[in-house]
């Protein structure tokens, strides 16, 4: 049967869409880093989903954490930004396309999931003009080895417990060699400062691992009426999902690795800002090495940028 193939609709709009221009913009980004690498194996990320001048930053610091590994399966996951529909949406294509080339569906896994989750359903026009999921896929290119999968998944209007459900039969599909990507920005438009005071306080909550905490504090902050204010976290049910599976499997605590909002962009607006950040879940065990390659060695325990200064100054021995 023919590959069925989604095409980019993010080229030149949230990312570059000419392929070495892309590829020397995350290259960029990965170079900028600040974090240290996490000795232990990660399990999964939340990161931004805008436009890489905003949030290029912030996704290098996640992806850093992730480069030159191998992996089996990214879940990827958000809430939808472009079309409404009720319960949870997954990718009929086979098939992801960005100027870096192909990235196959993970169908087996689909599969798994939709027999076992009742309002999980096949919705590829959930997928159509969304960017939340596609800007993640080029990083992922970049920084894993070649041969990994994806399932791309977007929550539609779920009930509170949607999430939960779906991240206990999500729990015992999960492999060491998964990782799970929760796809969410954060404060939508409030005033710098604020931005700050109220994202800082959600990452806490999110690296606490207590979903309601966090269910809660929404509700709060949305009924404080803060100027300009709209939503705290566009891919909520993402975060949510990831919490309560690293609960669940005892997992360690979340790491913030970095936070930034719009407005500390050059060209921000500090009067309407969005908020930017990456957090890092892992598990008890230290990292695995999935291949015998000398970089996949040196991932464990250098982030890009020393790595590259290593490489450096073995060259000009």
């Amino acid at each position: 049967m023919e590959d069925k193939i989604r095409k980019p609709v993010a080229v030149d709009k949230f990312y570059p869409g000419k392929k070495e221009e892309l590829k020397d913009n995350i290259k960029y980004f990965l170079e900028r880093v600040e974090s240290e690498k996490i000795l232990n194996q990660v399990r999964a990320l939340m990161l931004p989903h805008a436009s890489y001048l905003f949030c290029g930053e912030v996704l290098g610091e996640g992806y850093s954490q992730i480069a030159g590994e191998s992996r089996n399966t990214v879940i990827l996951i958000c809430n939808s930004h472009k079309k409404y529909f009720k319960g949870i949406a997954l990718s009929d294509s086979s098939l992801w396309e960005t100027p870096l080339g192909q990235v196959e569906v993970d169908q087996e896994l689909g599969e798994k999931l939709k027999s076992e989750v009742d309002d999980l359903f096949y919705n590829d026009e959930a997928f159509d003009d969304d960017h939340t999921l596609e800007v993640h896929i080029p990083f992922l290119q970049e920084c894993l080895i070649e041969g990994f999968r994806i399932l791309p998944i977007i929550f539609g209007e779920v009930n509170l417990k949607s999430y939960k459900n779906f991240s206990e039969k999500l729990c015992e599909y999960l492999t060491p060699g998964d990782l799970i990507i929760a796809s969410s920005d954060m404060s939508h438009f409030p005033p710098y400062e604020e931005a700050n005071r109220i994202d800082l306080e959600t990452l806490d909550i999110i690296t606490s691992l207590d979903s309601d905490d966090l269910e809660n504090y929404v509700i709060d902050i949305e009924e404080k009426n803060i100027t300009g204010e709209e939503t705290l976290l566009c891919g909520i049910d993402g975060v949510k999902t990831v919490m309560k599976i690293a609960e669940t499997l005892e997992w360690n605590k979340g790491k913030v690795l970095r936070y930034l909002n719009s407005g500390d962009t050059p060209d921000g607006d500090k009067d309407r800002v969005v908020g930017y950040g990456s957090v890092v879940f892992t598990d008890k065990n230290e990292r695995t090495i999935l291949n015998d390659s000398v970089y996949n060695d040196m991932s464990r325990i250098l982030n890009f940028k020393q790595r590259a200064t290593l490489l450096e100054i073995a060259k000009n021995c």
